[in-house]
Protein backbone atom coordinates (compact mmCIF):
# COMPACT_ATOMS: atom_id res chain seq x y z
CA UNK A 1 0.00 0.00 0.00
CA UNK A 2 1.40 3.27 -0.71
CA UNK A 3 1.84 6.44 0.84
CA UNK A 4 -1.55 8.02 1.95
CA UNK A 5 -3.75 6.35 -0.36
CA UNK A 6 -4.44 3.77 1.94
CA UNK A 7 -7.01 5.70 3.90
CA UNK A 8 -8.67 6.13 0.43
CA UNK A 9 -8.37 2.58 -0.62
CA UNK A 10 -9.99 1.21 1.70
CA UNK A 11 -13.03 3.34 1.61
CA UNK A 12 -12.95 4.51 5.16
CA UNK A 13 -12.76 8.19 4.47
CA UNK A 14 -14.20 9.21 1.07
CA UNK A 15 -12.04 10.89 -1.23
CA UNK A 16 -12.25 15.18 -1.42
CA UNK A 17 -14.29 16.51 -4.14
CA UNK A 18 -12.96 18.40 -6.56
CA UNK A 19 -14.72 20.97 -8.73
CA UNK A 20 -13.93 21.59 -11.68
CA UNK A 21 -12.51 25.26 -12.66
CA UNK A 22 -14.93 27.47 -14.83
CA UNK A 23 -15.16 27.21 -18.21
CA UNK A 24 -14.36 30.08 -20.25
CA UNK A 25 -17.09 31.54 -22.98
CA UNK A 26 -14.65 30.23 -25.42
CA UNK A 27 -14.56 26.67 -24.44
CA UNK A 28 -18.43 26.18 -23.51
CA UNK A 29 -18.86 27.87 -27.12
CA UNK A 30 -16.74 25.07 -28.64
CA UNK A 31 -18.22 22.64 -26.49
CA UNK A 32 -21.64 23.29 -27.65
CA UNK A 33 -20.61 23.30 -31.44
CA UNK A 34 -19.11 19.78 -30.79
CA UNK A 35 -22.16 18.93 -29.17
CA UNK A 36 -24.66 20.41 -32.12
CA UNK A 37 -22.36 18.41 -34.57
CA UNK A 38 -22.91 15.41 -33.65
CA UNK A 39 -27.00 15.98 -33.66
CA UNK A 40 -28.91 15.34 -36.28
CA UNK A 41 -29.86 19.10 -37.08
CA UNK A 42 -25.82 19.72 -37.94
CA UNK A 43 -26.72 16.67 -40.42
CA UNK A 44 -29.37 18.05 -42.24
CA UNK A 45 -28.11 21.06 -42.80
CA UNK A 46 -25.49 19.31 -44.83
CA UNK A 47 -27.43 17.31 -46.29
CA UNK A 48 -30.14 20.77 -47.24
CA UNK A 49 -26.82 22.68 -48.29
CA UNK A 50 -25.44 19.94 -50.41
CA UNK A 51 -28.75 19.32 -51.96
CA UNK A 52 -29.42 22.99 -53.06
CA UNK A 53 -26.08 23.03 -54.61
CA UNK A 54 -26.90 19.98 -56.94
CA UNK A 55 -30.46 21.23 -57.96
CA UNK A 56 -28.02 24.56 -58.94
CA UNK A 57 -26.11 22.65 -61.03
CA UNK A 58 -28.38 20.22 -62.48
CA UNK A 59 -30.35 22.99 -63.66
CA UNK A 60 -27.09 24.40 -65.49
CA UNK A 61 -26.19 21.01 -66.64
CA UNK A 62 -29.96 20.43 -68.25
CA UNK A 63 -30.16 24.36 -69.42
CA UNK A 64 -26.71 23.93 -71.31
CA UNK A 65 -28.09 22.99 -74.78
CA UNK A 66 -30.24 26.76 -74.98
CA UNK A 67 -32.93 25.45 -76.51
CA UNK A 68 -36.29 24.53 -75.69
CA UNK A 69 -37.60 20.85 -75.93
CA UNK A 70 -41.06 22.59 -76.53
CA UNK A 71 -40.71 24.81 -79.14
CA UNK A 72 -37.68 24.40 -79.95
CA UNK A 73 -36.90 28.12 -79.78
CA UNK A 74 -33.12 29.12 -79.25
CA UNK A 75 -32.24 32.01 -76.80
CA UNK A 76 -29.74 32.74 -74.29
CA UNK A 77 -29.51 30.67 -71.25
CA UNK A 78 -30.93 32.74 -69.02
CA UNK A 79 -34.14 32.81 -71.17
CA UNK A 80 -34.50 29.05 -69.54
CA UNK A 81 -35.58 26.83 -67.11
CA UNK A 82 -34.91 23.43 -66.17
CA UNK A 83 -37.76 21.24 -65.16
CA UNK A 84 -38.12 18.39 -63.84
CA UNK A 85 -40.33 15.59 -65.58
CA UNK A 86 -40.48 13.08 -62.57
CA UNK A 87 -41.42 15.29 -59.44
CA UNK A 88 -38.29 16.47 -57.93
CA UNK A 89 -39.43 15.02 -54.75
CA UNK A 90 -38.20 11.97 -55.61
CA UNK A 91 -34.91 11.50 -54.97
CA UNK A 92 -34.12 8.45 -57.02
CA UNK A 93 -34.61 10.96 -60.18
CA UNK A 94 -33.93 14.76 -58.55
CA UNK A 95 -30.42 14.77 -60.41
CA UNK A 96 -30.56 12.55 -63.44
CA UNK A 97 -29.95 14.48 -66.44
CA UNK A 98 -33.03 12.32 -68.21
CA UNK A 99 -35.73 13.92 -65.91
CA UNK A 100 -34.62 17.15 -66.95
CA UNK A 101 -36.14 19.26 -70.01
CA UNK A 102 -35.27 22.59 -71.38
CA UNK A 103 -38.03 25.13 -71.54
CA UNK A 104 -38.32 28.74 -71.77
CA UNK A 105 -39.41 30.47 -68.11
CA UNK A 106 -42.99 31.34 -69.92
CA UNK A 107 -43.27 27.72 -71.30
CA UNK A 108 -42.09 26.21 -68.00
CA UNK A 109 -44.83 28.83 -65.82
CA UNK A 110 -47.78 29.04 -67.91
CA UNK A 111 -47.91 26.20 -69.88
CA UNK A 112 -45.90 23.09 -68.24
CA UNK A 113 -47.51 24.14 -64.86
CA UNK A 114 -50.57 25.62 -65.68
CA UNK A 115 -52.10 23.17 -68.56
CA UNK A 116 -51.77 19.26 -68.03
CA UNK A 117 -52.12 18.87 -72.00
CA UNK A 118 -49.15 20.77 -72.50
CA UNK A 119 -47.12 18.49 -70.16
CA UNK A 120 -48.51 15.38 -72.26
CA UNK A 121 -47.37 17.01 -75.35
CA UNK A 122 -44.16 17.51 -74.12
CA UNK A 123 -43.79 13.96 -72.97
CA UNK A 124 -44.52 13.28 -76.41
CA UNK A 125 -41.83 15.30 -78.15
CA UNK A 126 -39.40 13.85 -75.45
CA UNK A 127 -40.25 10.30 -76.44
CA UNK A 128 -40.03 10.79 -80.08
CA UNK A 129 -36.28 12.95 -79.06
CA UNK A 130 -34.88 10.91 -77.07
CA UNK A 131 -36.90 7.10 -77.67
CA UNK A 132 -39.00 4.62 -75.97
CA UNK A 133 -36.08 3.22 -73.81
CA UNK A 134 -35.66 6.58 -72.20
CA UNK A 135 -38.93 6.73 -71.38
CA UNK A 136 -39.27 3.10 -69.64
CA UNK A 137 -36.11 3.68 -68.04
CA UNK A 138 -37.25 7.15 -66.52
CA UNK A 139 -40.86 5.39 -65.58
CA UNK A 140 -38.91 2.40 -64.04
CA UNK A 141 -37.15 4.97 -61.96
CA UNK A 142 -40.12 7.78 -61.04
CA UNK A 143 -41.62 4.57 -58.39
CA UNK A 144 -37.88 3.77 -56.47
CA UNK A 145 -37.52 5.31 -53.04
CA UNK A 146 -33.95 7.02 -52.24
CA UNK A 147 -32.46 8.60 -49.37
CA UNK A 148 -28.93 9.53 -50.28
CA UNK A 149 -26.45 9.85 -47.35
CA UNK A 150 -24.04 13.03 -47.30
CA UNK A 151 -21.22 10.81 -49.50
CA UNK A 152 -23.69 10.10 -52.52
CA UNK A 153 -24.47 13.43 -52.17
CA UNK A 154 -20.64 14.06 -52.51
CA UNK A 155 -20.08 12.43 -55.79
CA UNK A 156 -23.65 13.73 -57.12
CA UNK A 157 -22.28 16.98 -56.74
CA UNK A 158 -18.44 15.98 -58.04
CA UNK A 159 -20.17 14.45 -61.33
CA UNK A 160 -22.70 17.45 -62.32
CA UNK A 161 -19.81 19.70 -61.47
CA UNK A 162 -17.67 18.08 -63.77
CA UNK A 163 -20.69 18.24 -66.78
CA UNK A 164 -20.93 22.06 -65.92
CA UNK A 165 -16.62 22.08 -67.44
CA UNK A 166 -17.42 19.79 -70.25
Amino acid sequence: MGGGNFIYETGLIKKPILKPKPETKAEKAARKKAKHALTKGFYNKQVKKLEHECDVLWSLAVRKGCQSELSGIKADIKAFDAHHLVHRANKATRWDLDNGACLLKAEHRFKVHMDTMTTAILFEKLKEKRGQAWFENLDCHRYQIWKPTLKELEIIKIALEELKTL
